[in-house]
């Protein structure tokens, strides 16, 4: 879906444009930047967006006589779905159907990751993974969900075993990811927890089947932050390097869709 920002000044030497995107476990965060410097009375900003994303938009005009004030802060949605799963970056035992928003696998006994049909390489980016489907009752990790660096080979995406965030089986390549099952986070080979909240519920962030995990990923400051049902556990990393690809890793029958909406207001 492409979208249209256009705005109109009138009477102005120049107009800047700052737009904030994002959240964190501390309230909504507004993180500024210049998208629009210049004297037109008109400019168009579908580029200066990702798409499905929210932002504020404030405008202030400057003179020989300076700066002025800015605008009123307007919030503008843009609409997604920005990417889906993509058959081609996936190990071949994985099922996508739903018009490719929905990634599956059956009873198989060995972890497997697929990938999403975009690489993401500025801005900010929210997302949401729906665990449509969880599987038996066990102590491992379920689903991981996360990013994978650009730079993975691609024949590592048909391989057995390679999993979000593993260094022996893992993706050749730097992951991030979040570890659905024990709420937790795990890169190259480590997990830990985090969230402030963490320390004093065990069930923190650890999911059962229907519930919905976020991602917000802000590749202009490398942070990337996990929701869980709509609630965020906290910037789990930020030392994200781009370009990076949304990803899964699961095992023996899971479904996980796709979903798209503006990261949620804290």
């Amino acid at each position: 879906t492409t979208t249209t920002t256009t705005t109109t000044v009138n009477g102005t030497r120049q107009a800047e444009v700052a737009a904030g995107c994002g959240g964190s476990s501390g309230g909504r965060k507004e993180m500024r930047r210049v998208v629009y410097r210049g004297k037109s009375r008109t400019f168009d900003l579908q580029h200066a967006f990702a798409p499905n994303s929210e932002h504020g938009f404030r405008v202030a005009v400057s003179s020989r006589a300076g700066l002025g004030p800015w605008s009123p802060i307007t919030r503008i949605a843009i609409p997604g779905p920005a990417f889906t799963w993509n058959s081609r970056v996936s190990h071949r035992q994985v099922r996508i159907s739903d018009d490719n928003l929905t990634a599956g696998i059956g009873s198989n006994r060995f972890w497997v990751t697929v990938g999403a049909d975009t690489v993401l390489d500025k801005g900010c980016h929210y997302w949401e993974c729906v665990l449509r489907q969880y599987g038996e009752a066990s102590r491992n990790w379920k689903v991981v969900v996360g990013v994978v660096s650009a730079k993975v080979a691609p024949s590592v995406w048909k391989r057995d075993k390679a999993t979000l965030g593993i260094a022996r089986h893992g993706m050749g390549a730097p992951s991030w990811g979040y570890v659905t099952a024990q709420g937790k986070k795990v890169s190259s080979v480590s997990t830990s927890s985090w969230g402030s909240d963490y320390a004093s519920n065990g069930q923190h962030g650890r999911c059962v089947e229907g519930d919905t995990v976020g991602v917000l990923l802000d590749l202009d400051i490398g942070t990337l932050e996990f929701y869980h049902n709509g609630s965020s556990l906290g910037i789990a990393f930020d030392n994200v390097t781009m370009p990076v690809i949304p990803a899964i890793s699961f095992y023996h029958d899971k479904a996980v869709e796709l979903r798209f909406a503006p990261p949620p207001l804290l």
